[in-house]
Order: structure tokens, then sequence, then C-alpha cells
């Protein structure tokens, strides 16, 4: 069985700028695969 699916909108910014506890992260949406968003802040002793 083929499954035909169509989506509809309008196309996201490039750059899309995601907002996350305060820290803006700059998304290209249309750049290949993204496994997500990582963050390691360094701690001060």
């Amino acid at each position: 069985m083929i499954l035909k699916i169509f989506l509809f909108g309008d196309y996201a910014p490039s750059p899309l700028i995601v907002k996350e506890n305060d820290v803006n992260f700059a998304v290209h949406l249309d750049d290949g695969a993204m496994v997500g968003i990582f963050f390691r802040p360094k701690r001060c002793a």
C-alpha cells in the first residue's frame, strides 16, 4: 500500500530562532538532518 501525505503551510524562516531559558538558538531546518540542540554549560567553582 502506498500512503501519500501532503503538508500545508508557510515555510519557516531560516534560521528559526528558538528561545529556551533566555538563551537563543539559531536552527537551520533546511540544512540536513538535526538530532537535537545540546548545550553543556561549564560550572564555575
